[in-house]
């Protein structure tokens, strides 16, 4: 990796990262793709389809939910308001009981 640049940089997901890394070479793979690859596939918890589905709906309901805030809530798929709140808590803005409620709902359909 060493010596190569960024050409483009966007949020991803572990089903993203399963496919990127799935699509390289199992002789090309380095060790570092390869952890990351095996931590990806541990930890993911719904499918693809279902993740973007959640991601979409967080990010056009709920306004204050960037894209990277709406994956790190599907894949750690919060159950309660606390948990919720604990990924926010970092955050300059805080969310409304509604908004926490919203996000549960979605997280849960």
């Amino acid at each position: 990796m060493i010596g190569k640049k960024v050409l483009n940089s966007k949020p991803a997901s572990l089903n993203d990262v399963i496919e990127i890394l799935s699509e390289i070479p199992e002789e090309e793979i380095e060790f570092e793709q390869s952890k990351a690859l095996d931590y990806a596939k541990k930890f993911v918890k719904i499918d693809k389809k279902k993740e973007r589905e959640k991601i979409e709906k967080l990010i056009n309901e709920i306004p204050k939910i960037n894209e990277e805030k709406a994956i790190k809530l599907v894949e750690i798929l919060p159950k309660d308001e606390d948990s919720v709140r604990a990924i926010f808590s970092k955050e300059i803005y805080t969310l409304t009981e509604e908004e926490v409620k919203k996000i549960l709902e979605i997280l849960k359909e």
